[in-house]
């Protein structure tokens, strides 16, 4: 985008540059006529106001286009996801505990069905993330799916912040992220990446 605009600031340039040499050297061939040197003036002007005009929506394109890029998410792995650690704990087809520091008691009831997650204080945000949903799915080992799977914040793993995003799911929650027949071989990998983004509930 920003060398299309310098393409065609450079094109503005040279025509403007090339309109006045071509009225010079008619200007020193006589070639003008009266009517045509009176009015040559306003049509610069008119000329400098539209290349004016021009070049300011260049300039605002090119800030745009670097303020969203700038803005952008760094660490985008897909359309809206972005990248996570997810490990798991409690039995391997079990909700990992019940409650959890968020207090919801049986998690393995509805809503939530086992598909839960502690999450690192990224996620937990000092029980203000309780309840928020996320959707991940993975595709860094041989045994996911790649699915995606909806998942509640329901508890806080305080020994997972040693990366910015870490969701430690429950052993139901990280086999659903597997393929069929799968499940054992990817809670066998224990940590692996997976790709995030929030979701409504």
């Amino acid at each position: 985008m920003l060398n299309r605009d310098a393409e065609r600031e450079r094109a503005v340039a040279e025509a403007k540059m090339w309109g006045e040499n071509f009225r010079e050297n008619r200007r020193q061939n006589g070639e003008l006529e009266r009517s045509e040197k009176e009015d040559s003036p306003r049509e610069t002007v008119k000329m400098l106001n539209r290349d004016l005009d021009r070049e300011r929506a260049v300039a605002e394109a090119k800030m745009w286009g670097e303020n969203f890029l700038e803005k952008r998410p760094h660490n985008t792995h897909a359309a809206g996801f972005a990248l996570a650690t997810a490990t798991w704990y409690g039995p391997p087809n079990g909700h990992g505990t019940d409650g959890g520091a968020c207090g919801f008691g049986n998690v393995g009831n509805p809503p939530y069905k086992s598909l839960i997650a502690a999450g690192n204080q990224a996620l937990y945000k000092n029980d203000k993330g309780c309840g928020q949903c996320y959707q991940v799915k993975c595709t860094s080992n041989p045994a996911c799916s790649g699915n995606s799977l909806k998942i509640y914040i329901t508890d806080e793993c305080p020994s997972c912040n040693g990366e910015p995003i870490w969701f430690d799911l429950s052993g139901t929650a990280f086999g659903a992220l597997a393929k069929s027949g799968q499940a054992d071989a990817l809670r066998n990998a224990g940590k692996i990446q997976i790709s995030y983004q929030s979701l409504r509930c």
